[in-house]
């Protein structure tokens, strides 16, 4: 398991073991409590992408599943085109920085929310979503009174919504 040092960065390869004791930094001689790391963003870093995801397929359950029964009919491949537009054409992603949402087949839409900005994170999964483990997530500002980005039908949205607390916790 690898510790770092608070105050000059040295990393060190430690057993689990020593977690929770005081370790004396050999570079730069500060005493410290080793710990499992948590992720920093620090001033000039680059962005890096947490997290990349399309909506899960199973989501759009209902659009494939009345597409596939009117197949027959001709008219359920338009269901099946607009369950996999939806799908393939919105993008979620968590970056160390902001949040991004891409949505949009012949009009695109493009909406960011900066991390530092999010006051709070709501999941929500009916009892269907439950069952095929996907579930949506709100995300609002101090600057609307409703959500500003909502991620809906996200497999294993707790995922992802502790990885964005996370975040959230390191700002």
């Amino acid at each position: 398991m690898n510790i770092f040092c608070p105050k000059c960065g040295q990393q060190y390869d430690v057993d689990q073991s020593v977690l929770g004791q005081q370790v004396e930094c050999e570079s730069c001689g500060m005493n410290f409590v080793a710990k499992v790391p948590r992720l920093r963003v620090k001033t000039g870093q680059a962005e890096q992408t947490m997290v990349n995801v399309h909506p899960s397929g199973w989501y759009f359950f209902w659009d494939y599943f009345f597409g596939v029964l009117l197949l027959l009919a001709l008219v359920g491949i338009v269901f099946i085109v607009v369950g996999l537009i939806k799908q393939f054409c919105t993008q979620y992603i968590v970056t160390n920085r902001r949040i991004i949402v891409k949505t949009g087949w012949l009009n695109k839409h493009q909406t960011e929310v900066w991390i530092k900005d999010i006051r709070g994170a709501a999941l929500e999964a009916s009892i269907w979503e439950r069952i095929i483990g996907t579930g949506s997530i709100a995300l609002g500002t101090a600057a609307t009174a409703k959500a500003e980005i909502k991620m809906v039908g996200i497999k294993n949205p707790q995922k992802v919504v502790d990885a964005i607390n996370e975040l959230r916790g390191e700002l």
